[in-house]
């Protein structure tokens, strides 16, 4: 699409130049110079999912194209707004309005700021059936983040290593709506709590019997203001001593904890971006069949941004889901001791 007389998203500064470097917001659609982009990204990324950019010119091509009604698929017979079956081949219409095809057209001619390979992308290339538009309008994060998924999902590996997943397990699942795998990582973590919940009893009690009284008599020589620093060393001895023997005494089911609980998050890792882009793909295809499903109840409506609004809402990200993680499996392992040890009595 050419831009001429249209305005610059961040500067306001009217392109005149049809070679000018222009891209556009692959969310919103609303165009601006490359070098405003790369130093403000989209102003209007507050609004994404309620705004979209729509040009203020209208070419003579389009302003007669919006003259035509309904295109039919079978025939390209030209029918009336509200028509659902072609007048020439008696066929189901279940082609867009031309104002919607005007805007794929569109669609086609606009560059985005990502990149593949060193190639500019156009919001409407697709990377196995889904466009560039809307996996950045599904994702919905900052323009190198974006670029980093856009990247990964070309490359379509089955395993890939995502370090957000890597340091956060299941809160990154739960952070990027992944709600079925962030919950069987969970469950995971939730078996291999209880099974080293023994253990875990074991070492607390060992603490309480012979590191705890040392600690409670270093509180106590802090609060006498008569104790020397030679009692304090050789408390501070003591107590050293005692954390190193039961260390020791622990070391094998610390070493197993902390490799159960590394095998976590690097499996966690390495199927972030598998996971990721299987749900951006399927949420992609249920947007536009529901888009489909619109245009054969309502065919005189526009459906696109309605679709991409439903698009954004079933991706991007999620603090409620991580911060309920974050409660519920801080409560729920000892919920679950406390039951077993009630009914085992």
């Amino acid at each position: 699409m050419r831009y001429e007389k249209e305005d610059c998203a961040v500067c306001g500064v009217t392109f005149a130049d049809p070679n000018e470097d222009i891209v556009v917001c692959p969310v919103c659609g609303a165009p601006m110079h490359r070098a405003c982009w790369q130093a403000n990204q989209c102003p209007h990324k507050h609004e994404h999912g309620t705004f979209f950019w729509h040009p203020t010119q209208i070419s003579d091509a389009e302003k007669s194209d919006a003259q035509l009604g309904v295109i039919c698929a079978t025939c390209g017979a030209n029918n009336p707004k509200d028509t659902t079956v072609c007048v020439n081949c008696h066929n189901s219409i279940e082609t867009r309005q031309i104002s919607e095809r005007a805007h794929d057209m569109r669609l086609t001619q606009q560059p985005t700021p990502y990149t593949l390979d060193g190639r500019p992308l156009d919001a409407a290339d697709t990377i196995d059936g889904a466009t560039i538009a809307d996996i950045a309008a599904h994702i919905r994060s900052p323009f190198a983040i974006a670029q980093r998924y856009i990247k990964s999902f070309a490359q379509k590996r089955t395993f890939s290593w995502n370090w957000a997943a890597f340091v956060f397990g299941p809160y990154w699942y739960f952070y990027r709506k992944l709600l079925k795998p962030g919950l069987v990582f969970a469950a995971i973590i939730l078996i291999c709590s209880l099974a080293f919940a023994p253990w875990a009893n074991n070492f607390l009690s060992g603490y309480e019997t012979s590191a705890a009284p040392i600690m409670a008599q270093i509180n106590e020589a802090f609060q006498d203001s008569e104790t020397t620093d030679a009692v304090l060393r050789t408390l501070f001895a003591q107590l050293n001593a005692s954390v190193v023997k039961l260390l020791r005494a622990n070391r094998l089911y610390l070493a197993m904890g902390a490799l159960v609980f590394l095998l976590q998050h690097v499996a966690a890792a390495l199927f972030a971006d598998t996971l990721l882009r299987r749900k951006v793909w399927s949420d992609i295809r249920r947007s536009y069949r529901f888009e489909s499903d619109l245009r054969l109840e309502r065919p005189s409506h526009e459906h696109s941004d309605f679709r991409k609004y439903l698009l954004m809402r079933s991706g991007g990200r999620s603090m409620l889901a991580p911060i309920a993680y974050m409660w519920i499996s801080a409560y729920l392992p000892g919920m679950i001791i406390s039951l077993i040890e009630l009914f085992a009595r």
